[in-house]
């Protein structure tokens, strides 16, 4: 058991120092591999937690900021008021990660039952942790559709 624990917990810390590695420079431009990876996994967890509607996970994945300014309560009542499409998806498929002023932004394309959604994600890295600041329809059509 205490073998499985320290297997673990060493796990765990080789996985931050990627992580911090993976974020110390944010250039202006496109992700690089190990950023794109973080960056869709990170968000494509949060889709997970919308679908099982797990409000709480879904809401860990903010960044502090975020996690600061808002309640669950808030946040739950945004998602399900403006962003049902993130509850409802078939789907989704990722697009173009980039940087500018030390911000991340992740395209992505949520599948919908007779059309597709394109979402725009910003993100942030604060404390070396990633997390979502918020999440914009890519064009205002998509906004009404949803």
């Amino acid at each position: 058991m205490k073998r499985l624990l320290l297997i673990g917990a060493l796990a765990l810390s080789l996985t931050s120092c990627a992580s911090k590695a993976t974020f110390d420079s944010l250039a202006d431009g496109p992700c690089t591999a190990n950023q794109k990876i973080a960056v869709t996994a990170h968000v494509a967890s949060q889709l997970q937690a919308f679908a099982n509607e797990d409000w709480e996970k879904a809401f860990s994945y903010s960044s502090p900021t975020f996690q600061s300014t808002f309640s669950l309560e808030d946040f739950t009542t945004i998602i399900t008021s403006d962003y049902t499409v993130l509850i409802s998806n078939q789907g989704y498929s990722f697009g173009e990660c980039s940087i500018s002023n030390e911000e991340i932004l992740q395209d992505v394309e949520i599948k919908l039952p007779n059309t597709t959604a394109a979402i725009t994600y910003q993100l942030s890295i604060e404390n070396t942790k990633l997390g979502i600041i918020a999440a914009r329809f890519s064009n205002p059509e998509d906004a009404i559709a949803a």
